[in-house]
């Protein structure tokens, strides 16, 4: 499985469980597993290609994820997590 999910289990999914919006900072927790490496997306227009964001994130031994992202501009962004395979 390239999420590392289980199949046989319904509450076992990757998906992003919150994004918060402060100040100048956008939080990002998402379910992870710690065999897994991540990869955050954004862009500013939904049309437009997703460019990778910062590097490459391998989690500790959490279920869950937080990432913080300082936004250096005062735009309205998108964001997604993607699974990094090798």
């Amino acid at each position: 499985m390239l999420a590392g999910t289980n199949p046989k289990d319904a509450n076992s999914i990757f998906r992003i469980e919150s994004i918060n919006h402060l100040s100048n900072q956008t939080e990002i927790v998402w379910t992870c597993v710690p065999t897994r490496k991540y990869q955050i997306q954004r862009t500013l227009n939904l049309t437009e290609p997703f460019t990778n964001f910062n590097g490459i994130i391998t989690p500790n031994s959490s279920q869950y994820l937080l990432q913080r992202i300082i936004n250096d501009t005062n735009m309205i962004l998108y964001y997604r997590v993607v699974i990094i395979t090798e």
